[in-house]
């Protein structure tokens, strides 16, 4: 959610892509609280707003697109072979291509994965991509995406969520009987007032 002149005002994170090793199934990172995006061994999340690293060996997931650029596209070292490609900054928010099989990053600007490596999570930072390890399979899951919210009483909590993800933004207003109640107290003060003067 933005202000005027595009001012971020809420921006969730978002989870990073599942990967692949040897002894099965690695999750991707929660989504973060924080502003600043999960790190992987060695690969750096984002920091004030910008997009996660990716992995520099030879395959692996790209970096999650923060509010203010993309994420790292992961490396690849075959000429003419695409790699996975990192998530796109606000306003764009489409996610990174995937390679070899993997998927392409979700809404928000999640990095695109590879065969067997998940992207970063998408958000006001975003995550770091997941890196191959040497026996073939992936060394984690993909980092999540950093959270901010410029409001001000916050209360951030990471939730669960199967399948695609979820926000919800809840306004704290008074109930509209509290506010009838108030505005006839207050018409009640204003009669005795007049009768005063």
């Amino acid at each position: 959610m933005v202000g005027p002149g595009n001012t971020p005002l809420v921006v969730a994170g978002g989870g990073g892509g599942a990967g692949f090793s040897s002894g099965g199934i690695l999750d991707g990172g929660d989504g973060l609280t924080g502003p600043n995006g999960g790190s992987l061994l060695g690969r750096p999340g984002g920091t004030d707003g910008n997009g996660g690293g990716a992995s520099r060996s030879n395959g692996g997931g790209g970096g999650g697109g923060g509010f203010l650029s993309a994420g790292e596209d992961a490396f690849f070292s075959l000429p003419g072979f695409p790699a996975a490609g990192g998530g796109q900054p606000f306003p764009i928010l489409t996610g990174g291509v995937a390679f070899g099989g993997g998927g392409t990053g979700g809404f928000g600007g999640g990095g695109g994965g590879d065969n067997v490596c998940g992207g970063g999570g998408g958000g006001y930072s975003g995550g770091a991509g997941a890196g191959p390890e040497s026996a073939g399979g992936c060394a984690a899951g993909g980092g999540g995406g950093g959270s901010f919210d410029a409001g001000t009483d916050q209360i951030l909590m990471a939730g669960f969520q199967t399948g695609n993800g979820e926000v919800v933004i809840t306004e704290l207003v008074p109930e509209p009987a509290s506010l009838v109640i108030l505005g006839v107290g207050l018409l009640g003060l204003t009669v005795i007032r007049l009768r005063w003067s």
